[in-house]
């Protein structure tokens, strides 16, 4: 039986979905480490060891594995949640288009909070400027990316049968 377009069309978005939620998971758990273990680990360090130990995993962080889940969740979210649209799967587009939002939220305390404070970490190495706000703006970005995740979740189990 050949496959049809809308068939190639809803394999393509059921993918994305499933990539969305395995980039996204992967994603709130990295944030989710920093929040209870790495940054509680440092917190006991003296402060030349946070400062040279926070700017180590900051170059480390910077490699192709945190890119693919730090760009790639909110571009396979972004696929599905048209896809779904596209597709008349209103109730489960709108939990992604959710998903997505919650992804943008997360991405902007990242881009405006955390970056610019690595940032001034790595040029002062004043760890009073950076602790404490860094650590609100990670509580708040894992947040928005675990809602992210419960969305998606939610998305995979919403029916589009009329009640």
């Amino acid at each position: 039986m050949p496959v049809t377009a809308g068939a190639r069309s809803r394999d393509r978005t059921e993918i994305a979905l499933g990539g969305a939620v395995i980039l996204t998971g992967l994603l709130a758990g990295l944030y989710y480490a920093f929040a209870c273990s790495v940054m509680p680990g440092l917190a006991r360090a003296q402060d030349r060891t946070f400062v040279a130990v926070m700017r180590d995993i900051n170059q480390a962080i910077l490699n192709p594995g945190f890119f693919l889940s730090f760009a790639g969740a909110p571009a396979a979210t972004a696929a599905a949640a048209f896809g779904l649209r596209r597709r008349g799967a209103r109730r489960r587009a709108r939990w992604a288009f959710a998903a997505l939002g919650c992804h943008a939220l997360g991405l902007v305390i990242t881009s405006g909070v955390n970056v610019p404070l690595n940032d001034g970490l790595e040029r002062d190495g004043d760890r009073a400027a950076f602790e404490f706000a860094w650590n609100v703006a990670n509580g708040a970005r894992t947040l928005a990316t675990v809602a992210a995740l419960g969305c998606l979740v939610r998305c995979l189990t919403v029916s589009e049968r009329a009640r």
